[in-house]
């Protein structure tokens, strides 16, 4: 994912950013993203280049409703293996840092034009008895 931002800003020169603030934390907004990504958007990818591909999500398992790993077909939402939305911020600065979302980690700036995460299985952000540290919990990072 964080790949096919960066292939879309190299290709536009900015960020699909129509929140105002990089951030895409909810599946709304994730899915208005992938809309994007995908070249479903002609409005922010007005060429309708496929930055991203991903399957259908999946049903979590054989008696669950809930999707998983993939691009919800209805919602257009990318969720991570547990069904949660990944969530996703840009650097809207061109700075190439980025706050932490995780208020009480050490280092606060992450070294990066973009970052994606997913809450992991218990599907909370951070730690079970912080949520604002990263340190012990189960979420899946694309920063070290």
């Amino acid at each position: 994912m964080a790949a096919a931002l960066n292939h879309f800003y190299t290709e536009y020169g900015h960020w699909p950013d129509f929140t105002g603030d990089g951030k895409f934390l909810d599946g709304a907004r994730n899915a208005e993203l992938i809309q994007v990504l995908t070249a479903h958007d002609a409005v922010n990818n007005p060429r309708r280049i496929v930055f991203f591909e991903a399957r259908a999500a999946a049903k979590h398992g054989f008696w669950s409703s809930r999707l998983s790993s993939g691009i919800d077909p209805v919602t257009h939402t990318f969720l991570d293996p547990w069904g949660n939305p990944y969530r996703i911020i840009l650097c809207t600065r061109k700075d190439n840092v980025i706050i932490t979302p995780y208020s009480a980690d050490q280092d606060q700036e992450i070294r990066a034009s973009a970052i994606v995460w997913s809450l992991g299985k218990d599907g909370k952000q951070g730690a079970s008895e912080n949520d604002q540290i990263s340190q012990g919990s189960d979420d899946i990072r694309s920063w070290p």
